[in-house]
C-alpha cells in the first residue's frame, strides 16, 4: 500500500495495514479538539508489530530546521510554539496512543472510532509473538543536517536516544532513519515529483 507524506511516497510491505493517522476520522473529529492534541503521520500494523511513524522531509529547509536537531529545545515564532524534534515526536507518540485508547473506549456507539480502535486492540494484544517488537516508533528525518562537529548519523543517534529516554514509560523500540538508512525493512521509498 502506498502512502504519500511530505513529498515522499512510502510503499509498505503488504503484511501491514496502514493508515494516515492524522487524517483518520476519530482523530480529526474528536481528538484534535484536545489541547496540544497532535498525532503521528502514519500507523502500520501487522501480526508482529505496530509502527507509529512520523515523517519530516526537511530537504531544502535544513537551515531553518537545524536548531530542531538539538535536543530539549523550544522557541516561539509568529506566536507559535515550536519544539526540537525529540520533544515533538515524543509528545506526538504519547498523544497518538491516547487517541487510540480513546477510540477503543468509544468504539460502541461512535462510528468514527471504527478506523482507529483496531490499532489499539492490536497494540494491547498479547498474541504478538515477540514483546520486544510490539511497538516501533519510527521517525523518518530527511535532510542534510550535518555540521563540522557532527555527522548526520551522529545527529540521528542523538535524537533517537533522546526520544527513547522520553518514552521510557512505554516498552518500545525507537528508530530514527532517513532515505539512506531505512533499509526497506517496512517500506520502499520514492520521491513524489508532482
Amino acid at each position: 500500500m502506498e502512502i504519500a507524506e511530505s513529498r515522499l511516497i512510502f510503499d509498505f510491505d503488504p503484511k501491514y495495514d496502514v493508515m494516515k493517522f492524522d487524517e483518520c476520522v476519530f482523530y480529526s473529529k474528536y481528538f484534535k479538539k484536545q489541547p496540544h492534541g497532535k498525532g503521528i503521520d502514519m500507523i502500520a500494523g501487522s501480526t508482529e508489530e505496530i509502527l507509529l511513524i512520523e515523517v519530516k522531509n526537511c530537504s531544502s529547509f535544513e537551515i531553518e530546521n537545524r536548531w530542531r536537531t538539538a535536543n530539549d529545545k523550544g522557541k516561539k515564532s509568529d506566536g507559535q510554539a515550536e519544539e526540537s524534534f525529540d520533544i515533538e515526536i515524543s509528545n506526538k507518540v504519547a498523544m497518538s496512543i491516547s487517541c487510540l485508547y480513546g477510540a477503543h473506549t468509544k468504539r460502541t456507539g461512535c462510528p468514527a472510532a471504527a478506523d482507529a480502535a483496531p490499532y489499539f486492540d492490536q497494540l494491547a494484544s498479547h498474541d504478538i509473538p515477540s514483546y520486544d517488537k510490539r511497538l516501533i516508533i519510527l521517525f523518518f528525518l530527511e535532510g542534510d543536517f550535518k555540521v563540522k562537529t557532527r555527522s548526520k548519523a551522529m545527529i540521528m543517534k542523538s535524537i533517537q536516544d533522546s526520544i527513547k529516554k522520553k518514552l521510557s514509560w512505554i516498552h518500545c523500540k525507537v528508530q530514527v532513519v532517513d532515505s539512506h538508512t531505512h533499509a526497506d525493512q517496512y517500506f520502499t521509498l520514492k520521491r513524489d515529483h508532482t
